[in-house]
């Protein structure tokens, strides 16, 4: 070995000077074997640079050492090929890879260098990129999973180790919304790909969730429907409902303030947005869930339609005499909205804005219901869903208990045929610019 490392120049005589000073520590962390893969990647660097391969032999012992016995040839081979494919990023595989085996179980250490050396074989330069990614994402994957997705990774390495190796990068963003078989034959839907005669580039596309199938799937296999992929469509359906430019934007964007009119699972409106959660997942079955995103977007485009926002401060209802002058205003605050101004007259303005809003928000899903019949089996669906969710009564404190009851009842007529029926007495709403002539004035009170 020293032989081939010497050459007859002065820089190969004292690459093998080192190579010999560094032997003894090297056969106490690798066998002869090992020795000899070792001296074949420093001939290969010194063909380019002795000073290189000098160094890298250098290096070799402290590296190793970092590394565990049954993983130290696997690593000098996935150097050595790289010293063939891609010299340039040789010193990156020797330094870096045991940081990156470090946060991953032992077993699957051995089987991630196999597969990267069979993707710097047949990929050259860029491959340690992608093996770093690929590393970078088994590391957050569930230890229990990182040895099968090697075992499916495996597999395939034949017909291509880069795509192995994009699943494995990848794989922590498919756990989030897959699990188990679903992940597998989402997986599966990938390899098969490999088939035809471009199908690396598709299968690749596939698991760097590039491809648009890849990510229909994956949606279909979820269940779960985010609101990046249908606030486009939901902002034309809730334009078609109120006949008003609106936009929909996740809830997350008004961070802790507190206004327009919330609603169950996180939606609201202020009356030009509708804000609604980043990603619904109530259901085991995608069209449930985007059915679910439909009923939210309907309900509060429904307080457009319906009047929410049209309250008005001693205005007679539809039913009753406003008798709100028989209540003086009890606290001390600037006038505000008519609807602020309201709640100031009862002494538990917390209490009368929850009670309001409870009712004011059956109002809207009997209005929804009579409105767009499309809408109720959905909307009876997500009510019964909620109901199961809310918390036992037992044990509350009466008036807490009371005020569950009201929600309780408030989804039971959400769930019911019978929605259908309330606030039938009010006259059917028709969007103003469409023809249909003025808009009629509601009260937000109307039910009350």
């Amino acid at each position: 070995l020293g032989r081939q490392l010497g050459g007859g120049s002065w820089a190969t005589a004292s690459l093998a000077a080192g190579f010999f000073a560094c032997s003894p520590r090297l056969l106490e962390l690798v066998p002869l074997a090992g020795l000899d893969s070792l001296a074949s990647t420093a001939s290969r660097l010194a063909g380019r640079s002795p000073e290189v391969a000098a160094a890298f032999v250098g290096d070799a012992p402290s590296v190793l050492v970092q590394v565990g016995q049954s993983e130290r040839q696997p690593l000098l081979t996935l150097v050595g090929t790289a010293s063939e494919r891609c010299p340039a990023d040789t010193d990156r595989f020797l330094e870096r890879t045991p940081s990156l085996l470090a946060p991953l179980e032992p077993e699957a250490r051995s089987s991630l260098m196999s597969v990267a050396s069979a993707a710097v074989e047949r990929g050259g330069p860029g491959s340690f990129a992608l093996f770093e990614e690929a590393a970078a994402g088994l590391a957050i994957s569930d230890p229990n999973a990182q040895r099968d997705l090697l075992f499916e990774a495996s597999k395939v390495c034949g017909s291509s180790p880069q795509a192995a190796l994009e699943m494995l990068a990848h794989a922590p963003e498919v756990a989030a919304r897959l699990a188990g078989e679903q992940a597998r034959a989402w997986r599966q839907a990938g390899w098969d790909l490999l088939g035809d005669p471009d199908g690396e580039d598709q299968a690749r596309a596939w698991f760097r969730l590039e491809s648009a199938r890849a990510n229909e799937m994956l949606a279909e296999l979820a269940g779960r429907v985010d609101l990046a992929d249908v606030s486009a469509l939901l902002r034309l359906y809730a334009q078609a409902l109120t006949g008003r430019p609106l936009l929909v934007q996740p809830r997350a964007v008004l961070g802790n303030r507190r206004i327009g009119w919330s609603g169950t699972g996180g939606a609201t409106t202020d009356g030009v947005s509708i804000f609604l959660p980043p990603s619904i997942d109530a259901f085991d079955d995608h069209a449930a869930n985007f059915e679910a995103y439909k009923v939210h977007t309907t309900h509060q485009a429904t307080r457009l339609s319906f009047g929410s926002f049209e309250f008005e401060l001693g205005v007679d209802g539809r039913y009753l005499p406003a008798r709100v002058h028989e209540r003086p205003a009890l606290s001390t605050r600037p006038p505000g909205s008519a609807i602020g101004s309201y709640y100031d007259r009862f002494p538990d303005t917390r209490l009368i804005a929850w009670l309001f809003a409870l009712v004011e928000g059956t109002r809207i899903d009997a209005c929804a219901a009579r409105e767009y019949p499309g809408i109720r089996a959905g909307l009876g669906r997500l009510a019964q869903h909620e109901a199961s969710a809310r918390p036992n009564p037992a044990g509350m404190p009466a008036r807490v208990r009371f005020l569950e009851g009201l929600v309780r009842l408030s989804l039971d007529l959400a769930a019911s045929p019978r929605t259908s029926g309330l606030g039938r007495t009010a006259p059917r709403h028709r969007p103003a610019g469409r023809g249909h002539g003025p808009r009629q004035r509601r009260g937000s009170g109307c039910a009350l």
